[in-house]
């Protein structure tokens, strides 16, 4: 019989799943493929600080026609500061007991290959998923809520609740294959109506909005209305996602927006309408008036995407009248003007009354790794021993958080209301 061990396995795990994961799940990751991952090197502990230029330098002096050896006015130099961004920390841990272990490495070869990937593709896969799900997730609304409770509806008995989210941010594609997973639920003033791992998603009903939950009887009999719901931990441990830098008006990572315009974000209110070209040529005007140019990506619900591709016919009018161009593609409505191209893409985990933009190429994902199935910075195998039970465990982990010096280009629209809500 052969000896098994950890190194045997990760061996195994080496050669067949190589070192990257890129093509294990296909699934909603935009957000992450669109900002580069860097894995940042200027570190203060569990923050990394980033040099942001604030202001211009003021220090000129305009001289009238008479010439001579006018005086200069003082030095105005400009004013940086450090960015300091606290990256989130994720893992995920999947088990597999000794038997099974001992039934895939019986045989040699091709054989034991076949078997190991057979036993393991599974949790492996499932594991990456979820990793790019809660990180997608992070990138978009970190702390940010992920739907808001509206009422209850009968069915639900002691220690079960079924609970209906409002229309303008239920996330149909979020929730559907949430059953099993943890969420918290903190009122909108911040408190925290459930203890950590208490409150269970047990079914969902994407037709009529519907969550059950399950959980202690007195935390779930405390959730009212206009509670916010959030995957576990986000609310307390989370990234500062991009909903939350593109409506920044306060401090964000240590610099005050208040005190620099630079670090102040755009929102533009919907005002409960449609998701029109009208409207988002509107909301645009705002960061294209402080200076943003080039190739800029807005991102939607597949709600909001339907009503702007029903719009296309008012889009080449204005494109017509503004002597822009259109392009309608699978995968976004693009727009090419004076300022540069707009890409209006479908995100499946965009709320549908909200619409989030910032310029291309201009975000990255700033920490100390990107998902990963080695521990950082060791030569550590991707499988070890469970301490106190007969298996072994898998670990995956990443380290991250959106980052951007251009806050004054991003924008987020509220108050979307579509034709199919």
């Amino acid at each position: 019989m052969a000896e098994h061990t950890t190194t045997t396995m990760d061996g195994l795990f080496k050669e067949i799943y190589g070192e990257s994961l890129e093509n294990l799940v296909c699934d909603e990751v935009s957000l992450a493929d669109e900002m580069k991952f860097v894995s940042a090197e200027q570190q203060l502990g569990g923050h990394y600080n980033q040099p942001v230029r604030l202001s211009r330098s003021h220090g000129w002096t305009i001289a009238g026609s008479s010439g001579g050896a006018y005086a200069l006015n003082a030095a105005e130099p400009c004013v940086s500061k450090n960015a300091v961004i606290q990256g989130t920390s994720f893992t995920i841990r999947e088990a597999i007991g000794y038997p099974e272990v001992a039934k895939l490495l019986k045989t040699k070869g091709e054989s034991q290959k076949r078997a190991f990937v057979s036993a393991t593709s599974y949790l492996v896969e499932s594991m990456t998923e979820s990793a790019r799900f809660v990180r997608e997730i992070s990138l978009l609304y970190g702390t940010s809520s992920i739907g808001t409770w509206s009422s209850r509806t009968s069915g639900g008995g002691t220690g079960t609740q079924l609970m209906v989210i409002t229309t303008g941010t239920f996330i149909p594609a979020l929730w559907a294959g949430l059953e099993q997973g943890y969420v918290d639920v903190y009122s909108s003033g911040g408190t925290k109506r459930n203890a950590a791992n208490t409150i269970q998603v047990t079914a969902v009903d994407v037709t009529t909005r519907t969550v059950t939950l399950v959980g202690n009887s007195a935390e779930l009999d405390a959730i009212t209305t206009g509670d916010l719901f959030y995957l576990r931990g986000c609310k307390a441990n989370g990234m500062t996602g991009m909903v939350t830098i593109a409506a920044n008006t306060g401090t964000l990572w240590t610099i005050p927006g208040a005190s620099w315009s630079l670090f102040q974000g755009n929102t533009h209110a919907a005002g409960s309408a449609a998701l029109t070209f009208s409207l988002v040529m509107k909301a645009l005007n705002r960061p294209i008036n402080r200076g943003m140019r080039g190739r800029y990506l807005l991102y939607v619900s597949p709600k909001s995407w339907t009503d702007t591709n029903n719009d296309l016919s008012a889009l080449r009018r204005y494109a017509d009248k503004a002597g822009g161009k259109v392009e309608q593609g699978n995968e976004f409505i693009g727009y090419y003007s004076q300022s540069g191209a707009i890409e209006i893409r479908p995100h499946l985990y965009m709320m549908p009354s909200i619409a989030l933009g910032f310029p291309a190429g201009k975000v990255k994902r700033i920490g100390s790794t990107d998902l990963t199935f080695s521990l950082p910075g060791s030569s550590q195998n991707f499988f070890t021993e469970l301490p106190d039970n007969a298996g072994y465990q898998l670990k995956a982990y990443w380290d991250q958080a959106p980052f951007t010096t251009a806050v004054k280009d991003c924008l987020l629209i509220t108050g979307i209301v579509n034709s199919d809500d």
